[in-house]
């Protein structure tokens, strides 16, 4: 019965993400967290959060490519676990990325390539899923 029900909503949300169809919801995994809606979308991991503006259209393979703007994110004390002086990480630009994303039922994968980087960032994602991140040290 349980499998039955996932099926289901597997296939309620391919439905959902039909051909030209926007991108929401929530995804999760251990050190990744994607937001997306119409106005845009957001993956924060541990050290970085990347955001996209616009809303992400999907093609019929269930699939989009976007440009995000990525941030450092905070370092953390590891004692204290109070934001710390960042120093020169302070200064560092944001910098564009490439977002590739394919959604398959319940998943999403996303493929993070910053500029002169050798191969992407690759994250798994599950929808509704929880998520812990710990930021940088």
């Amino acid at each position: 019965m349980r499998r039955w029900i996932w099926m289901i909503s597997s296939l309620a949300l391919v439905a959902d993400m039909a051909q030209g169809a926007v991108l929401q919801g929530l995804w999760g995994a251990p050190g990744a967290q994607f937001r997306a809606d119409a106005q845009g979308a957001v993956l924060e991991t541990s050290c970085a959060s990347a955001k996209v503006q616009g809303g992400l259209t999907l093609d019929a393979q269930g699939q989009f490519v976007a440009t995000a703007l990525q941030e450092p994110g905070p370092l953390m004390d590891s004692e204290t676990m109070a934001q710390r002086d960042e120093g020169p990480r302070a200064a560092a630009a944001a910098q564009p990325v490439q977002i590739r994303g394919t959604v398959q039922g319940a998943e999403l994968t996303l493929q993070v390539q910053a500029p002169g980087a050798a191969r992407p960032d690759v994250y798994r994602l599950r929808r509704d899923a929880p998520t812990k991140l710990l930021r940088c040290m």
